[in-house]
């Protein structure tokens, strides 16, 4: 179990690290917990992720189904916002709104005061996890 185990490092001891832990993961065979901020490390590391907003799991999946296909519209909102490889300049994008209080009760779906897709009953029912093409996604839009 490693929560944020690169955070705060450059990047030389970040890969260092990460080359590691794959080496040992190969060697004895194991499992690992990856807690991270850093999606586009989360997408390099993993075979499976589960991505979460306000404590709650949103979408489960394998990482390349989640990254080339994302069901959820936060996972959509995290994977445009990451910066681009291709050379060209463009505006950094981000998520609008503010993340939900959780100090407060959330009724119905935390992500939809936040999100593009949301319409009446995301604001009052919780979605469940549903099986979708061999993922799990947590949105009223399937």
């Amino acid at each position: 179990f490693m929560d944020e185990p690169t955070t705060a490092l450059d990047v030389v001891v970040q890969r260092s690290i990460l080359e590691k832990i794959e080496e040992l993961r190969k060697k004895e065979k194991f499992s690992t917990v990856f807690i991270t901020h850093d999606i586009s490390l989360l997408f390099e590391m993993a075979n499976k992720i589960a991505i979460m907003y306000a404590g709650e799991m949103v979408e489960v999946g394998d990482a390349k189904s989640v990254y080339t296909r994302p069901l959820h519209p936060y996972t959509k909102g995290l994977i445009e916002a990451l910066p681009s490889i291709s050379g060209t300049l463009q505006e950094y994008k981000s998520i609008p709104g503010r993340p939900v209080d959780l100090s407060l009760k959330i009724v119905g779906c935390p992500f939809a005061d936040r999100c593009s897709y949301a319409f009446d009953k995301c604001t009052k029912e919780k979605p469940n996890l549903k099986e979708i093409d061999g993922r799990w996604v947590s949105c009223h839009l399937y």
